[in-house]
Parts: structure tokens; C-alpha cells; sequence
């Protein structure tokens, strides 16, 4: 414990951040509003309680131990936190009997202890990266059934549009100090991007009955980069020539030129070249030198251009990789089907950010020369106000025939 007086201001801004992490996660365990820790105090001396255990044998420790052992924490919020913890059976006695002067501490408390910290100073991101690791370990494996794959395709779509709608709020509405106070979400996120991408690509192979599911599974992860990449940008649009100074609070950059040496100060300026200061001309003498010098006027010539039987031969191989993209999603649209609803279809994905994308590559396909595929739109607008999207016309996507393909 440290005295009000004596805390830094990254020390706060860290309490506040795991105060906020255990709040979020225990939200859904909570038996009523306001019974909940609110003192990042309190979360300190449930580490030094179970620190205290750590540190003793398999005879565990007495309530007086404990508080000796926890100091300089004061005894009341010592007394206060065990007294919780034991009600929760989070700390037990060594020997059920009545007057057992004992106590030992479990284990999986503790571990959510470690875990919370690990996701209040990096935001999920890493539970992300060990949840797509974990699911792409699962479907590979022969004895995986498709219950259990399903499962995991879900949790991770649920993950990734979770992250996408709250980066999308920021995108949209959040100032500097929010932005900064999620970083952990949004600031390189290419790893994760790249694991995401190959589970897409493993799991339909695995499992072909899961194609619509995977073809959600896209969605979300397409939300996700959008929101990510609108984000991102907003921050730099707010940096601006300070080249992302203002990402962090003046305190930190403080905090950090004090505590660095002048190797670590010195080595972002390794890469330059730094140029001597140049000799000292009259301006006279400047003026002489530049009206002396002789104007070099170039020569202009004219572009030059193709000739008139030579065709001109576009990067087709650029083209087809796009064609065969965009017709891979199409088909994994249709799932084999000749038309479907368009309505239907996009409320099928459960909210908007992930049912543009599906609306935008059935528009491009639409639009597309070579793709035999019709989209076409009626005068009737169908209003249900409890799905997503509220505002729909109705439309239909279907296989061209082949008179219309050509």
C-alpha cells in the first residue's frame, strides 16, 4: 500500500485500469447494483492476502499471521477482505472442524487474480490471440465433432463483434482520452488479423457443413477491420505532425525521460544523419552566386504513347485474383441456393456493421461484367423495428441466366 500523497500518476491511471477490468468481468456474477469493489486499495490486499499464503507451508496461516504478514496494509482492510474472501470459500480452513484456528488459501482465485491483471494492462487483445490459437488447435484436431467446432466458430464471432461494435462507438464519438485509454484494441492488430484469417480459411475446409457460419465468421472480422482501421486513423488525424506524441498523457513521456538512460533517449535518433552547421555566406555574395548560375531550361518532351496495333494488355493477373475472390464469397452467400432474399439475408447477420459488407460484395457482384449474378430491388420498403437493420427493400439476389449473362 502506498499513501495518497506518494502515488504517481501512472499508478493511478493502473489501479484505475484493473479497478475497471474486475468490474466488467464480475459484472455478471454481481447479485445486485453497488455490491461491488470500488477501491483498487481492495484488490491490493486480496494479492497481499493470498501472497501471504504463498509464502507459508501446507500448515497454512491464522488470522493473526496473516494480518502480520500483510503489513503494511491496515489491519481493518486486512480484516475486512479475508473476511470476504472466506464467506466465498476463497480462503478455507486447513481442517473442517469447529474450532480450527487455520486457513489456507485455493488456487483458482488467485489465478483470476493474475488473469484480470494480464487483461486490464492489454485490454483482451491476448485472450483473443490465445482464443483464435485454441479454436484453429481444436478444429484441426481428427476428433473434433461439429458441435464442438460450431461452438468454437461462434465464440469467436461473438468475440470479434463485441470488439468491432465498441470500436465503432469510439470511432464515432469518443474523444482523445478515450482513445488512448483503449489503445490495447485497436493499435497493431495485424497478428491477430492474420490468425483470424486463417481460421476462416481452416475451418470450412475441415468442415464443410459449417460454410453460413464461417460466412458470418467473415463478416465479423471484416467489421472489425473497418472499425479498427477508422479508429486508427482518427488518432492519427489527432496526433497530426506530433507523430502519435499525444497517445499517452504528458505524465508518462515525464515518467519515462526520468527513469531512461541516455543510451534509451538516444537510440530512436540512431538511424539519422545529422548534417555539420554550414559556413557563413554574405548575402551578397549568395545573390552574385545564384544570378551567375546558368538557368538550366529542360527540354519537354511529349509522353510517350502506344502504339496504334500495339494492344494495350491490363495487369489481368491482379483481376482474376479479385474475380475468384469475390466469387468465392458469392457462392458461400448462396450455399448452393439459385436467389435469395436480400432482407433476409442481411438481417440474417444480426446488425449492420457486419451486413454492409455482405450488401457491398452482392453490389459488386451485381455490377461485375463477368459474373453471372442479378440483383434486383422492388418498390416495396418493409419496416420491422426490433431487427437490424430496421429499413429494408425488398430485394433478390440470383444466378443470371444465361441470356442476361451475355
Amino acid at each position: 500500500m502506498v499513501d495518497d500523497d506518494g502515488i504517481q500518476f501512472d499508478q493511478i491511471a493502473e489501479d484505475a485500469a484493473v479497478l475497471r477490468t474486475y468490474k466488467r468481468v464480475f459484472a455478471v456474477l454481481a447479485l445486485e447494483s453497488g455490491k461491488m469493489v470500488h477501491s483498487p486499495g481492495s484488490i491490493d490486499v486480496d494479492e497481499a492476502i493470498f501472497e501471504a499464503f504463498a509464502n507459508a507451508d501446507s500448515d497454512g496461516l491464522t488470522e493473526a499471521q496473516i494480518l502480520a504478514r500483510c503489513q503494511p496494509a491496515p489491519e481493518s482492510a486486512v480484516r475486512s477482505r479475508l473476511a470476504i474472501l472466506q464467506g466465498y470459500g476463497a480462503v478455507v480452513k486447513v481442517f473442517e472442524r469447529r474450532m480450527e484456528r487455520y486457513w489456507r488459501a485455493t488456487f483458482p482465485p488467485y489465478i483470476m487474480l493474475l488473469f484480470l491483471r494480464r487483461l486490464a494492462e492489454q485490454g483482451g487483445i491476448a485472450e483473443l490471440h490465445r482464443m483464435l490459437e485454441a479454436s484453429r488447435q481444436q478444429i484441426e484436431n481428427p476428433d473434433t465433432t461439429i458441435e464442438e467446432a460450431s461452438a468454437q466458430i461462434r465464440a469467436v464471432t461473438y468475440s470479434l463483434r463485441l470488439v468491432a461494435n465498441e470500436l465503432g462507438g469510439l470511432a464515432t464519438g469518443a474523444d482523445i482520452a478515450q482513445l488512448r485509454k483503449n489503445a490495447q484494441l485497436h493499435w497493431g492488430n495485424e497478428q491477430l488479423i492474420d490468425k483470424a484469417r486463417r481460421f476462416c480459411d481452416i475451418a470450412p475446409e475441415r468442415f464443410p457443413e459449417l460454410r453460413k457460419q464461417v460466412l458470418g465468421l467473415r463478416s465479423a472480422l471484416a467489421a472489425f477491420i473497418d472499425a479498427t482501421e477508422a479508429v486508427a486513423g482518427r488518432m492519427l488525424d489527432r496526433a497530426s505532425t506530433t507523430q502519435g506524441l499525444g497517445f499517452l498523457p504528458i505524465e508518462a513521456w515525464d515518467t519515462f525521460v526520468k527513469r531512461s538512460s541516455v543510451a534509451d533517449l538516444a537510440a530512436p535518433l540512431r538511424g539519422f544523419v545529422f548534417d555539420a552547421p554550414a559556413v557563413w555566406f554574405e548575402a551578397g555574395n549568395l545573390i552574385d552566386a545564384v544570378e551567375a548560375a546558368a538557368a538550366v531550361v529542360e527540354e519537354r518532351k511529349p509522353p510517350p504513347r502506344a502504339e496504334a496495333a500495339e494492344p494495350v494488355s491490363p495487369d489481368t493477373g491482379r483481376i482474376d485474383h479479385d474475380l475468384d475472390a469475390l466469387t468465392a464469397v458469392i457462392e458461400e452467400i448462396l450455399a448452393g441456393r439459385d436467389e435469395v432474399s436480400v432482407p433476409e439475408l442481411l438481417r440474417s447477420y444480426g446488425d449492420w456493421i457486419a451486413a454492409r459488407r455482405v450488401l457491398s460484395d452482392l453490389t459488386a457482384a451485381h455490377h461485375h461484367p463477368d459474373l453471372p449474378y442479378t440483383l434486383e430491388w422492388s418498390d416495396t420498403l418493409r419496416i420491422e423495428p426490433a431487427a437490424a437493420p430496421a429499413w429494408t427493400t425488398s430485394g433478390t439476389f440470383r444466378r443470371a441466366d444465361p441470356e442476361e449473362a451475355s
